[in-house]
């Protein structure tokens, strides 16, 4: 086959791809996250590894996502209802911010980036771990934060935003995370 006519095809199957994911609800490829899998294990390795304050070891463990579905997806198949201590976890999908205060871990997402600032006043004082995924995330008022370095989804660690609510960072998330 020529070369234009192997192009053809290939913008015909692209374009098929995107016009499908558009009608199943299911994220167009530009909006897809292929680390939502990585994240998702992150972040309940970052609930197994920190030690909350004592009134926050009765009831459920929640994790609240605020804007990545996949994410909030990876965690709900894989991890809801797995043991946190002595706790359930329960994953949440915020679409507003009137029940924050009940997480233990609040991940805001990229996509959403711009509520972190209202994510950190709103949990300020309480012991909620905040996780993001944003350039000066840390800056911001996040604990954790992921990044890209050299192509590999990490994370960064302010351990200082944790201390301030009373969240004890473990010393193998402290050990693996990139220093700011």
């Amino acid at each position: 086959m020529r070369k234009s006519t192997l192009l053809v095809i290939l913008f015909a199957l692209v374009s098929s791809f995107q016009l499908l994911a558009q009608n199943s609800g299911e994220p167009v490829l530009e909006e897809a996250d292929p680390n939502a899998a990585f994240k998702a294990s992150f972040l309940f390795m970052f609930a197994k590894s920190c030690d909350w304050p004592d009134a926050k070891k009765e009831g459920e463990f929640v994790l609240s996502v605020v804007g990545s579905k996949r994410v909030f997806d990876e965690l709900s198949y894989t991890y809801a209802s797995k043991p946190v201590g002595s706790q359930v976890l329960v994953v949440e999908l915020l679409s507003d911010l009137k029940n924050i205060t009940k997480s233990h871990i609040v991940f805001v997402s990229r996509s959403q980036s711009k509520l972190l600032p209202e994510v950190v006043k709103l949990c300020k004082g309480l012991p909620i771990l905040i996780v993001s995924e944003t350039e000066g995330g840390l800056g911001k008022g996040a604990a954790l934060n992921f990044i890209v370095v050299d192509n590999a989804t990490r994370y960064e660690l302010n351990q200082q935003h944790a201390k301030n609510v009373f969240i004890e960072i473990g010393a193998k998330l402290t050990q693996f995370a990139i220093k700011p």
